[in-house]
């Protein structure tokens, strides 16, 4: 996936870049109010958990940023 989103950063670049038409973002770790994402996925997990009363288990090795869809639109 890596060389695919590089390709297409590339010719953004190439075709816009050059004459300050374009800027490239790369994200990570999208949530919003809608749709599939890590922070709704944790909050209903949070409830089935705490409902049942049993613990709720996540990985601790990984590392990102949180970014808001409406803050980055």
């Amino acid at each position: 996936m890596a060389a695919s989103k590089t390709g297409g950063e590339v010719a953004v670049q190439d075709l816009l870049g050059c004459e300050g038409r374009a800027v490239i973002l790369r994200t990570s770790w999208l949530y919003g109010p809608v749709g599939s994402n890590f922070l709704l996925t944790m909050l209903r997990l949070h409830r089935q958990r705490a409902l049942a009363a049993e613990p709720l288990c996540v990985v601790a090795d990984q590392v990102g940023c949180p970014t808001a869809t409406t803050g980055l639109a």
